[in-house]
């Protein structure tokens, strides 16, 4: 079993979202991150998916 991290890059007018970690975090506590979390092992990864959850749209940039 594996755990699934994922990240994203949100901008809107040349600025861009940034959260600070938990300091309590074992791994870069205090440090700046993109936005992201775990995905449970069910979960589904598609486009869709994300969009019946979210007001954004997204594209990939790679």
């Amino acid at each position: 079993m594996f755990i699934v991290n994922v990240e994203g890059a949100i901008c809107r007018d040349d600025k861009w979202l940034v959260i600070t970690r938990s300091t309590k975090e074992e791994h870069a506590g205090g440090t700046l991150s993109l936005v992201g979390g775990k995905v449970p092992p069910s979960s589904s990864l598609d486009k869709r998916e994300y969009k019946k959850s979210s007001i954004m749209n997204i594209e990939p940039i790679i």
